[in-house]
């Protein structure tokens, strides 16, 4: 039987929009009362990874699109990649960290994040402008619904890379992992590789207090096109200006 552990992942971008305090909280939530070190998440890995036990280990890591073995990452010191001095832990240890990503398909997600952060630029100028001429209506211009109609298409074309993208990492650990190995799966906490691997290789989440905080997580924080579904409903509910 081939073996799996999922260890969510979370870019030092989104934490740092969310806020840093915003997300201590949620892993304060469900710290053990044993995890009192500063760097609260990265002890809770830690701690959780002690309770494993590894034989041999292969590691498939979010953003690795490399062939070439990697014996240990240079990291600078941030606290927002305690999964990363994670998995140099491993590494030291002996896993053997595996080509993970399609570097064609992350090419094309980082385009298309670029033209949406340009799109957020011009609706956000765009409102700011609205603001300054607000005469009391609650009415839209049609140059909004262009810019969202163009947003809702990047979310959506982002969804289907991230899509494609989990399906290629689900193929190559099926490819990779071995008979009696153990795969440690570090990835994004939005991603979803799990229910896309064949059915004999055995999944479990590093812990169960891991899960929740992912679960806490997402709904708070919502992404791709469920996080703007909101704002949607905002804009179909108002009259359109000249």
């Amino acid at each position: 039987m081939r073996k799996l552990v999922y260890v969510p992942l979370y870019h030092p971008s989104q934490v740092k929009f969310i806020s840093k305090d915003s997300f201590k909280e949620i892993v304060q939530n469900h710290l053990s009362e044993f995890s009192t070190k500063p760097d609260e998440y990265y002890s809770m890995l830690k701690e959780d990874f002690l309770n494993l036990n590894l034989k041999k280990a292969r590691a498939y890591l979010d953003g690795y699109p490399f062939n070439a073995r990697q014996e240990k990452f240079d990291l600078e010191p941030d606290e927002y990649a305690p999964e990363m001095r994670i998995l140099n832990d491993l590494l030291e240890r002996g896993a053997i960290l595996e080509h993970t990503e399609n570097v064609e398909l992350m090419h094309q997600q980082n385009a298309n994040f670029e033209a949406l952060q340009e799109v957020y630029g011009k609706l956000a100028e765009e409102l700011h402008i609205m603001d300054e001429e607000d005469s009391g209506d609650e009415g839209i211009r049609a140059s909004d619904l262009d810019l969202t109609e163009k947003m809702v298409q990047l979310y959506e074309e982002i969804d289907n890379l991230v899509e494609s993208r989990d399906s290629y990492v689900a193929r190559q650990i099926a490819k990779t992992l071995q008979e009696d190995e153990t795969g440690i799966l570090i990835m994004g906490v939005y991603h979803d590789v799990i229910s896309k691997l064949p059915d004999d290789i055995q999944t479990e989440p590093l812990s169960e207090r891991l899960v929740e905080i992912a679960r806490e997580f997402k709904k708070k924080f919502p992404h791709g096109t469920e996080a703007i579904s909101n704002y949607i409903g905002e804009l179909e509910g108002r009259e359109l200006k000249g």
